[in-house]
């Protein structure tokens, strides 16, 4: 038996139980995916940015599994209501919640009367006007993050929330881009 003091004994043991550990992670992965708990895809526009680049590969939990309702800032896909059909679901940004009232006014985004801080725009109000929306019951109320280049509730209205497929967990790639929007987070840094 060889004695685990040897020079490189250690090493192989760490190496073995971080492969362990990348096994057991994608087969609850793949065992997730099957049972639609986690879904992957990819962004394929920049009504987003610049929270989502094009190329960007996400990870999301459906919201039937989630725990606890839709929040303000959410990121969550979709597929687009009747009459605009998608092969691919939506991301957008929930920015309003059933009963409430979202408006825009010079660029900023206001709920019930009162501005909201949106630090994920990263940079000056987009100058644009929204008449204010009553956010209906069963609904919530999205946005990109790309206000000028966004498909998203100024154009079809309010989602109701059981159209809603999943929140995104987690930005798993390009590589140097890696981070968690919710928790659990794998250990990854939170994205600003």
């Amino acid at each position: 038996m060889p004695d685990s003091t040897q020079p490189g004994t250690r090493g192989r043991q760490h190496h073995a139980f971080r492969l362990f550990l990348s096994t057991a992670l994608v087969a609850t992965l793949a065992v997730a995916a099957e049972q639609h708990v986690v879904e992957g895809f990819r962004v394929v526009s920049g009504s987003m940015e610049p929270t989502l680049q094009v190329g960007d590969w996400l990870l999301g939990y459906s919201l039937t599994f989630a725990r606890g309702p839709v929040r303000r800032g959410d990121l969550v896909t979709f597929y687009p209501p009747r009459g605009r059909p998608s092969p691919i679901p939506l991301v957008k940004r929930v920015v309003g919640l059933p009963g409430e009232t979202v408006a825009v006014r010079r660029g900023v985004l206001e709920v019930d009367g009162a501005p909201l801080a949106e630090p994920y725009l990263h940079g000056a109000p987009i100058p644009y006007w929204m008449a204010r929306v009553e956010v209906p019951p069963d609904s919530v109320y999205v946005l990109g993050d790309n206000r000028a280049r966004s498909e998203d509730s100024t154009v079809f209205g309010p989602v109701e929330v059981r159209r809603l497929r999943d929140r995104v967990w987690v930005r798993l790639g390009p590589w140097d881009r890696r981070c968690a929007f919710t928790r659990p987070s794998l250990g990854l840094a939170r994205c600003g």
